[in-house]
């Protein structure tokens, strides 16, 4: 697994992953916020790797 890429892509992910589980409460879907919905904001993720593997099934599903 290549370690985890863009905010708008970290973002994202998590949205649509259904092993995001966030690190606190209270996190903001507002966008650009430091406490908004993203994979650096999840438990699964410890430096900077998905330690589910699920961030390029997630990516790789997701149409642009």
């Amino acid at each position: 697994m290549d370690t985890i890429g863009s905010l708008e892509n970290m973002m994202s992910v998590a949205t649509n992953c259904h092993g995001y589980t966030p690190t606190e409460s209270g996190l903001t879907s507002a966008v650009g916020s430091e406490h908004c919905k993203s994979c650096t904001n999840c438990k699964n993720l410890s430096n900077n790797v998905c330690q589910v593997n699920l961030y390029d099934e997630v990516l790789s599903s997701m149409s642009y």
